[in-house]
């Protein structure tokens, strides 16, 4: 915003918002690479946390790429302010951007245990699993998760996913946002992420936040939550188990 203050003959330029002045627009692609600067589409970042891990000034955007999958988290690093917020947004043609709670699992690393069980070795505290984007039997024992299926996943084809994250979205108590077009999708339960894990988009201890086109499937707690919030806004969302 500018404003004119004459003197005499003279015009004098007074920027009211510098930080607008120096707001940026910064792009992630499945294919980019987080060693570049992130300003073009050309030189876009890769991961969510290369944004979770970069500080932003109020009026920056954020744009993910359309058809990009990212099996990660994104948390707010930064609060806009209220004319100025940071917006969290899609570029491109074709499917919103798709953010996993879960991580996939290869089949060819089951292990046959009999009586349709199968094991699978994995670090990260699993809550669920599903094959073929379908929830399944399953339960987390020391690191070793176990599935319960009719099929042989070394064998199947199918696809098994174990879900090891939740807050796949999260506000992370910053302030003046915009979440727009992006989709979270089987994300994990308490087991995970404790007591108040699991949430598909979690906004909590934040002002001003708005939250329009975003989707939100097979949460492991709730979809879509806003906690401890005020000013909170959702336009056109959508949720499903």
């Amino acid at each position: 915003m500018r404003g004119l203050i004459r003197a005499g003959s003279a015009v004098v330029i007074v920027l009211s918002s510098f930080s607008a002045v120096q707001a940026a627009t910064y792009y992630v692609s499945p294919n980019g690479d987080d060693s570049k600067n992130g300003g073009t589409q050309a030189t876009a970042w890769k991961t969510c946390h290369k944004v979770n891990t970069t500080n932003f000034v109020p009026g920056d955007s954020i744009l993910l790429e359309r058809g990009g999958e990212w099996h990660e988290r994104l948390d707010a690093s930064s609060s806009g302010d209220a004319d100025h917020p940071i917006t969290y947004d899609a570029y491109g043609s074709g499917a919103k951007p798709r953010i996993w709670g879960c991580d996939v699992l290869e089949n060819s690393k089951f292990i046959a245990l009999g009586n349709n069980n199968y094991a699978y070795n994995i670090a990260d505290k699993a809550d669920s699993s599903l094959q073929d984007h379908v929830f399944i039997p399953s339960a987390w024992i020391n690191g070793i998760l176990i599935i319960t299926v009719s099929t042989n996943p070394i064998t199947d084809g199918k696809v098994y996913t174990a879900c090891t994250r939740g807050n796949v979205i999260y506000s992370a108590h910053r302030n003046h946002l915009v979440f727009r077009n992006l989709i979270v999708d089987e994300t994990a339960g308490q087991i995970s992420d404790g007591a108040v894990g699991g949430y598909g988009i979690r906004i909590e201890g934040s002002t001003d936040v708005v939250l329009e086109n975003c989707e939100a499937y097979r949460c492991g707690r709730l979809h879509i939550a806003a906690i401890n919030s005020t000013g909170f806004v959702g336009r056109h969302l959508r949720a499903a188990y």
